[in-house]
């Protein structure tokens, strides 16, 4: 429901495409709307920071290979790390003040169910300082992509992918 916009005729047409693609099944899974929903991309770059705050650097990779397949810029993915670990940052800053019931309903938009268990993973696992360093990390791998003459030259993909893998690796060395 999330998923559904403004523009109605659009929405009934990708549920007419969802519905023929899930003909015969018993039950629509959220797999089956990330195969055919326009805009579960959404959802697609939000697994992908999951998995990196999360310390899970194999399903980053995975979920940053299928992100680009689906044409999504470096850019979007990287401003979409951003967003996340300063509203990471803020709840991490909740709980240390002693409010951890806020912390999550304080996510805009809120947290999907289906993210919960790996934002709770990346929230046990950073520190107020160490998600500042992230972010201070992923800014700067913003600027880099930006900087570039064209988005197509190469370098992109690796400065994006390289800060994620990064923050996949911090992660996963603090949780261990």
């Amino acid at each position: 429901l999330s998923l559904i916009g403004g523009d109605r005729q659009a929405s009934r047409s990708e549920l007419r495409k969802l519905a023929l693609y899930a003909q015969g099944k018993d039950r629509v899974t959220l797999d089956d709307v990330f195969a055919v929903v326009a805009d579960a991309s959404a959802l697609a770059i939000d697994g992908l920071v999951d998995a990196a705050f999360a310390g899970r650097a194999p399903d980053t990779e995975v979920q940053f290979t299928k992100a680009l397949a689906a044409g999504t810029s470096t850019g979007t993915i990287v401003s979409a790390a951003l967003r996340h670990v300063i509203q990471l940052h803020k709840a991490r800053l909740a709980i240390d003040a002693g409010d951890a019931g806020s912390a999550m309903i304080g996510f805009i938009p809120p947290i999907h169910f289906s993210r919960k268990p790996l934002v709770d993973a990346a929230l046990n696992i950073w520190t107020a300082h160490r998600l500042e360093r992230a972010m201070e990390n992923l800014a700067e791998a913003a600027h880099e992509i930006r900087k570039l003459r064209t988005p197509i030259d190469g370098l992109a993909e690796p400065i994006a992918q390289r800060a994620l893998l990064s923050i996949a690796s911090s992660a996963r060395r603090r949780a261990a």
